[in-house]
Parts: structure tokens; C-alpha cells; sequence
């Protein structure tokens, strides 16, 4: 059995339905979203043995649940951390003592974003709150020396109604004749949600462990990332407008270049990942 921890959220919610349609048995959990068929589990709080299945006929605990927006992680600094690092921590050493593999979703922001390009055996050096959390996590886990999955991963995006993704949203405001501002030194790489959880469920299939840098090979900035969706879906009106990331009212400075080299996870699983600019044509599907 597989368990989502956070299932309710973006990437939670794509995992299970990524296991309803392979009949793989799974339980999912939520905090503030209730959903049918998932059970409560409070990161502030959590205790696994509350959940009413048989812990040791699970395989693998996902632990997609945790504060991710940047700046609530430093303006909440005390509440991020009792649920990023505290509670995150507890759920870990709860996977450890039932044999469970804890498959930890880390980010980008452990970087400073000087350089880009980051490999797996780059040194981490967060320059957020959030990033210092995801870092700490990362080396408490490596600290265990036990089996662990840490998929590192920068923007994750979705092409349908309702992901209401940030390609959508641009979408949208174009249409709208709006003018959206873009940063052009803002380097991402980019993961399309259904490759995410296919390519770490094919990782676990193939025994892999450890960390591995999870996106798309290419990447993108905001910028040019707009200007392609607005080219390939012949929007006529709105506007983009180039400017620098950290215009933007931020709580902290955030990192500019954070794109990932993804060689390991490709070389090891021989996994295609979707080009986005070909899933932005598909959004077109989805009025």
C-alpha cells in the first residue's frame, strides 16, 4: 500500500488519482481540505499509528503536505517551522520504525540561485525560510543513514481546467487584454504534474534511493516562458512585460537561476519528460 501524505493538495491529489488508475491500494491523508475517503493527520501533531490502516503493509509514505508558499513560510516562521521541520521530521523516524521508505518532496530553493544548473552533488545554500526548512530536511534524512527517496523539484505545472496553473492564468489575462509582468532573470526548470509522479512511482519500481533532481532537461525564463504561450496560442491582445524578479514585493530576496540538472534521474530511469511547449498547445483544450 502506498501512502499520500497531504493527498488533498496539487501534487498529493495527482499521485492518488495516479494510483486509483494503476489499481495500486492507497490511503491518503488531508489537513484543512477534507475529501472523501482520506484521513485527517495534522503535521503539527502527526502520529501515523491515528490512521486506521495497517502500517506494516505500507511501502512507501509520500510526503507531499507542508507550507509552500515562500513568503507565508517567513512571515509564519514559527508555525513553518513546527509543521516543515518538526513535524516533518516526526513523520520520517515514524516511516523508519515501520520499515516504510519516506519520499520526501524538496525543492529548488535550497540553492542560492547564482549559478543554475544544479546537480544533485551541488552544495545547497538557501537564501529563504522555505528553503532553509527543505534543506533541513533533506540533511536529516541523509543524517539517518537508512533508505530514502528525495525528489528535488522546481515549478510544477498542469495543463487542464483545474490545475489553474500559472500557464492558465497567463492564458487567461492575455485573453483578457491584460498586461502580466514576467521576470527575465528568474531561470527555472519546469516538471508537467503527470510526468512528476510517473517517473519517482518508475524510480521506486526500479529500487532506486536517495536524492535525485526531478524537472523537464529544458529550461525556461518567466519571460520567454510567456512569450512562447502567447506566440503558440495566437493571443493577439494583452501584453508581457519584461522585468527583474526581486521587483516584486517579496517578504525575502528569492534565488534567480534555480534550473536543475536532471542527467541522473533521465540516465537512471530512461524516462521522456513532456516539453512544455508542447503541452501549451493542449491548453487550448480546456475553455
Amino acid at each position: 500500500m502506498e501512502l499520500v501524505i497531504g493527498a488533498s493538495g496539487y501534487i498529493g491529489k495527482e499521485f492518488c488519482r495516479y494510483f486509483s488508475e494503476k489499481k495500486k491500494p492507497f490511503l491518503g491523508t488531508y489537513f484543512s481540505h477534507e475529501e472523501k475517503g482520506m484521513e485527517f493527520l495534522d503535521l503539527k501533531d502527526p502520529d501515523l499509528r491515528r490512521l486506521k490502516t495497517d502500517l506494516t503493509q505500507v511501502s512507501h509514505a509520500f510526503i507531499c503536505s507542508g507550507m509552500a508558499k515562500i513568503d507565508d513560510c517567513k512571515k509564519y516562521e514559527d508555525k513553518s517551522f513546527k509543521i516543515n521541520i518538526l513535524g516533518t521530521e516526526r513523520i520520517i523516524e515514524q516511516c523508519f520504525n515501520f520499515n516504510i521508505l519516506p519520499v520526501f518532496l524538496s525543492s529548488d530553493a535550497v540553492f542560492d540561485g547564482k549559478k543554475g544548473n544544479y546537480s544533485e552533488s551541488d552544495r545547497t545554500n538557501p537564501i529563504t525560510v522555505y528553503g532553509e526548512q527543505k534543506k533541513t530536511i533533506e540533511d536529516f534524512l541523509v543524517k539517518q543513514e537508512k533508505d530514502f527517496f528525495i525528489a528535488r523539484l522546481s515549478k510544477v505545472f498542469g495543463v487542464s481546467k483545474e490545475d489553474n496553473s500559472f500557464l492558465s492564468s497567463w492564458k487567461q489575462d492575455l485573453k483578457a487584454g491584460k498586461e502580466i509582468y514576467c521576470a527575465t532573470d528568474n531561470i527555472l526548470s519546469f516538471t508537467y504534474v503527470k510526468d512528476l509522479v510517473q517517473v519517482i512511482d518508475l524510480a521506486l519500481e526500479k529500487n532506486l534511493r536517495g536524492l535525485y533532481n526531478i524537472a523537464s532537461p529544458k529550461s525556461y525564463s518567466r519571460f520567454e516562458l510567456a512569450t512562447i504561450l502567447k506566440s503558440k496560442l495566437a493571443i493577439g491582445s494583452g501584453k508581457i512585460t519584461p522585468c527583474f524578479l526581486n521587483d516584486f514585493d517579496f517578504l525575502e530576496k528569492r534565488p534567480l537561476n534555480t534550473s536543475l540538472n536532471c542527467e541522473k534521474i533521465i540516465k537512471d530511469t530512461e524516462f521522456n519528460f513532456s516539453r512544455i511547449e508542447d503541452l501549451i498547445d493542449r491548453i487550448n483544450c480546456y475553455e
